[in-house]
C-alpha cells in the first residue's frame, strides 16, 4: 500500500515534471466523479505493476491541487465501477490526504493475473478494435494466453 509520504512525493513529482507518466494519471474531480474512468481503470488493471489515479489535481492548471468535491462519493463510485462493471472485478486501494487545505484521493491498482475467461479476452479484444489509435500490448511476468489473443 502507498503511504501518505509516498503520495505526497508522487504529487510533487507530477507537479515538478508537469506531466503524467505511464503509471500515473491525474483527474481533477473538483466537480464530482469524472465520467470517463472505465478506460483508465482497465488500462491500469492490464498494465504490469498496475498504476495510480490521482484525483484532486488539475492538469490544465499546471497540476495544481484543486481538491475533490466528495471523497467518500468518489470512492463509492469507483468501487462500484470496479466491482460491478469490470470483469474480472477490481479491488482498488484508496488513499486520502489533505494537501494545501484540499482533499486529494489516490486510487492504486495492482494486478498480476495468471489468466481469466476466454469471454473476458474476447470482450477486451472487441473494445480494442474500436480504438482509432495504435495499441501496444506489454506482457509482464505473469501473462496468460488471453493476453496474446
Amino acid at each position: 500500500m502507498m503511504s501518505l509520504k509516498e503520495l505526497r512525493q508522487l504529487i510533487n513529482e507530477v507537479q515538478k515534471r508537469q506531466t503524467e507518466s505511464d503509471h500515473v494519471e491525474v483527474k481533477a474531480a473538483s466537480g464530482g466523479t469524472p465520467k470517463r474512468l472505465y478506460k483508465s481503470l482497465s488500462a491500469f488493471a492490464n498494465r504490469t505493476g498496475g498504476g495510480v489515479l490521482l484525483f484532486g489535481l488539475d492538469e490544465s492548471k499546471d497540476f495544481s491541487v484543486v481538491g475533490v468535491r466528495d471523497a467518500h462519493r468518489l470512492q463509492e463510485d469507483i468501487t462500484h465501477l470496479a466491482s460491478a462493471d469490470m470483469e474480472p472485478a477490481l479491488r482498488p486501494m484508496f488513499l486520502v490526504d489533505e494537501i494545501e487545505d484540499e482533499t486529494v484521493v489516490a486510487i492504486v491498482l495492482r494486478v498480476d493475473s495468471p489468466g481469466g475467461s476466454g469471454l473476458a479476452s474476447d470482450v477486451i479484444w472487441r473494445q480494442i478494435q474500436k480504438i482509432e489509435k495504435p495499441v501496444i500490448a506489454s506482457m509482464g511476468d505473469t501473462a496468460a494466453s488471453g493476453g496474446y489473443y
